[in-house]
């Protein structure tokens, strides 16, 4: 009876508000509302503050499908472009869609009903890539697409070598001459002897030279093994192997190894060694190492030989070397330290000793080129050690033998530094040319009993001694 205003709420919105007249029809639009069921509520109030409510629903439909049509999908030549997906969207209602290719958004934007989208599908990598389509219209209907298409390569990808061959030891100036043919070159990779030691890019067919010289120093067999890739993955290799050899020898020359005096100096060992990769030789003599040093073809080595002449006999010469080929080489000598002298003992004087006499002297002299010394033995046992000066007297005096009549022996015994010995066996007799003679000067008759009677005699001796009556 006392009409004020009212407000009208779809889904909790207020849409509007106005004044009303009691039994007016009053339209309200509701267009624009998203499919679903919405709720309409209607609150209004009197003047006399009396409120009234009333509440409906309406439901927002549509019969129409979302459909995604692919016109075209080609696959493609690596590298190749002006490739596209040609798609459109078939539905009532416009909306949005976006594509992805292998999970990834390359494009997004609105779209008209059977319009056609063309999506570029250039630069895609060699092998088999996955697109995935959405659609989504107004109406809220959506619809989604799911192919493929494959980017595929008709290049090869050939490692050509040129030139390899087996190098000289220590030369220089060596090359790999190598070339890699691809419609799409990319990179390479060069591994020598199982390690990597270059990486680069190429050019189709175009020469590629690494220097070998830092292998020419290692003798044998080396291997060669070269990977290239397009980028069409396109993948080509080759294995190949160089020999670094050596044609020289290692050889020794004795030029002077002779016999040694005993004692002697000036001894030279003369020896040289040929190699066209000279490095270092050892000497080694009677078994043991005596040098180690480096050499030069062909120049003369000279060893003294002057400590070993002091040893008698044969005494060995072993020669090694090698080259920086490791060409080995070696010599075997010897060489004899000799002696041309012999031990002489002359005796200048022994006699034989009046008994008792003294100044008696064994005198005798020893010759050696290499004198050392001697014993002298008397009668089984030795009396002196010494040394001994070639030619000179040596005088040993008997005066302890001429109280001892009758043969006493002498053996003389020397050596020289050379090792040679020689003896000499004597004897000397002490004698006596005294005799002993006994005189009775007075022995007579004498009286029973009497006294004052004597026996007188005497005794004749150079020597005298003692008597018995």
């Amino acid at each position: 009876i006392y009409p004020d205003y009212y407000i009208l709420s779809i889904d909790g919105i207020e849409v509007n508000r106005s004044d009303y007249e009691s039994g007016v029809y009053y339209y309200v639009p509701i267009d624009g509302y998203g499919m679903g069921s919405h709720t309409l509520s209607i609150w209004a109030i009197g003047e006399d503050g009396k409120i009234g409510t009333g509440s409906g629903q309406f439901n927002v439909y549509s019969n129409s499908t979302t459909l995604i049509v692919v016109n075209q999908v080609l696959n493609y030549e690596f590298m190749t472009t002006g490739n596209n997906i040609n798609l459109s969207i078939t539905s009532n209602y416009i909306g949005t869609y976006n594509v992805s290719i292998d999970g990834i958004l390359v494009e997004s934007g609105n779209y008209t009903a059977n319009e056609i989208i063309l999506c570029s599908s250039d630069g895609y990598t060699v092998g088999i890539h996955n697109i995935s389509i959405f659609a989504r219209s107004i109406d809220g209907k959506e619809a989604q697409y799911h192919t493929d298409f494959i980017v595929f390569s008709n290049s090869t990808t050939i490692v050509n070598i040129h030139g390899l061959g087996g190098f000289e030891f220590m030369s220089t100036g060596n090359y790999l001459n190598f070339s890699i043919n691809s419609t799409y070159p990319d990179y390479y990779e060069l591994w020598i002897n199982g390690m990597l030691v270059f990486t680069d890019n190429y050019s189709s067919g175009n020469y590629i030279l690494y220097s070998l010289d830092n292998y020419t120093h290692i003798l044998g067999n080396h291997s060669v093994y070269i990977w290239a890739a397009g980028k069409d993955f396109t993948v080509g290799y080759l294995q190949a192997e160089f020999n670094v050899f050596s044609n020289s020898t290692t050889i020794i020359k004795i030029h002077k190894l002779e016999g040694l005096e005993f004692m002697s100096t000036g001894n030279l060992l003369n020896f040289s060694i040929d190699s066209s990769y000279p490095d270092y030789y050892e000497l080694w003599i009677d078994g043991i190492l005596v040098s180690v040093d480096n050499y030069s073809s062909g120049n003369y080595i000279i060893y003294s030989l002057d400590n070993y002449t002091s040893f008698l006999g044969n005494h060995s010469v072993y020669l090694w070397a090698v080259g920086k080929d490791s060409t080995v080489g070696n010599a075997y000598g010897e060489f004899n330290v000799y002696s041309t002298s012999a031990t002489v003992i002359i005796i200048n004087e022994l006699e034989g000793y009046e008994f008792l006499s003294n100044g008696n002297y064994l005198n005798f002299s020893i010759f050696s080129s290499y004198p050392d010394y001697y014993e002298l033995w008397i009668d089984g046992i030795l009396m002196v050690t010494d040394n001994y000066s070639s030619g000179s007297y040596i005088l040993y005096s008997l005066d302890n033998y001429t109280a001892l009549l009758g043969n006493h022996s002498v053996f003389i015994w020397a050596v020289g530094l050379d090792g040679q010995v020689g003896t000499t066996a004597v004897e000397f007799s002490v004698y006596s040319t005294s005799s002993t003679i006994i005189a009775i000067n007075e022995l007579e008759g004498c009286e029973f009993l009497s006294t004052g009677n004597y026996i007188n005699f005497s005794i004749d001796s150079n020597y005298p001694d003692y008597y018995e009556l």
